[in-house]
């Protein structure tokens, strides 16, 4: 039985494509396909890691809808890449710039502005769980907000990983530039 790919549109047989390597069988993103993602993607890395950034920075939207649509030979998966971008971005803060907030425990006659600053302080200290939460809460608003698209929770919830993984890299960007231009400033 003869197969077109749907990375790269090569007519073959078999389970893989012999001009990407694609699979013939590529499936609906699911739960259990984010469960697979999350305790293998881990693990094996490959070089899609660059092609990944390098298309989320340039087409965001191509490189998800291609992701979902079954184009993922090339792509790195969108739970390792948070992961990944999370962990480094959480570390470069911790070493270079923890000192910028001197905060203390939330009392009871606090303001709102003392909370708000609490928060922003554990979620800035705590950067990767920060970013799982919030895949998850926006996932489940943009699941039900846009329902009607006919996408399942899976396919929203890869499209929110990509989405906060793009906003990591692009933060991690930015806070090594701020870094490099004005370290001194920062650290005093």
């Amino acid at each position: 039985m003869t197969n077109i790919c749907k990375n790269c549109d090569n007519n073959f047989e078999g389970n893989f494509c012999n001009h990407c390597g694609q699979a013939a069988d590529t499936h609906k993103v699911t739960m259990h396909f984010i469960w697979h993602d999350l305790q293998h993607g881990l693990f094996h890395f490959d070089n899609g890691i660059f092609y990944t950034i390098k298309q989320l920075l340039t087409r965001p939207g191509n490189t998800i809808r291609e992701f979902i649509d079954g184009k993922r030979v090339r792509h790195f998966k969108p739970l390792s890449l948070v992961v990944v971008f999370a962990t480094l971005y959480g570390l470069f803060y911790h070493f270079f710039f923890d000192k910028i907030y001197d905060i203390k425990a939330i009392n009871a006659n606090e303001n709102v502005l003392g909370v708000y600053e609490k928060v922003v302080k554990w979620s800035t200290d705590h950067f990767a769980y920060s970013s799982l939460i919030s895949i998850l809460i926006i996932t489940v608003v943009s699941y039900f907000v846009f329902k009607k698209q006919g996408r399942n929770f899976a396919e929203h919830l890869v499209l929110n990983t990509f989405f906060t993984g793009l906003t990591l890299i692009v933060s991690f960007i930015f806070l090594s530039v701020i870094y490099i231009s004005d370290s001194e400033a920062i650290l005093k």
